[in-house]
């Protein structure tokens, strides 16, 4: 494997990685992050919460291995600024 190679893998696990933890720790953290999204207002915060970090962390697996990556990412930073 060549330098850039490794730089082009190494940047997708540290970018993809840092969603996949994010959405997993999302699981173990649900009643904490559920009350800051229910005081904006949005309907059903657990819902919303579980579908996030489920696509959290399935887009940031894409993007890991390398499956339509481009668009995973493009699909990561909509949630990013919907998300905000």
């Amino acid at each position: 494997m060549t330098t850039p190679e490794f730089l082009m893998v190494f940047g997708r696990v540290l970018i993809g990685g840092l969603f996949v933890v994010a959405g997993v720790r999302h699981f173990f953290i649900l009643p904490a992050v559920t009350v800051p999204i229910a005081a904006r207002g949005i309907p059903r915060p657990g819902q919303v919460l579980i579908t996030g970090s489920i696509f959290e962390v399935f887009a940031g697996l894409m993007v890991i291995f390398g499956f339509y990556a481009g668009w995973a990412a493009l699909g990561l930073v909509a949630f990013t600024l919907i998300a905000s």
